[in-house]
């Protein structure tokens, strides 16, 4: 995940940001939003469980991607 794919969100004061990628077969999930950046970043392997934070709270299953 680029910086330039997360910079427009936290600018939108987005929470949480999921990008799904089925080139490089995996999935980033990004929180805690900080001027043009996310304070945590996550990349898991397409077909794994991954862990949302707040405020989704939940884990979405990307087997199907």
């Amino acid at each position: 995940m680029t910086a330039s794919r997360r910079s427009g969100p936290t600018r939108a004061g987005i929470p949480l940001y999921l990008l799904i990628d089925r080139e490089a077969g995996e999935a980033g999930v990004c929180s805690e939003p900080s001027g043009d950046d996310f304070g945590h970043k996550s990349v898991h392997k397409l077909g794994t469980r991954v862990p949302l934070p707040a405020p989704l709270g939940s884990v979405l299953d990307t087997a199907e991607f």
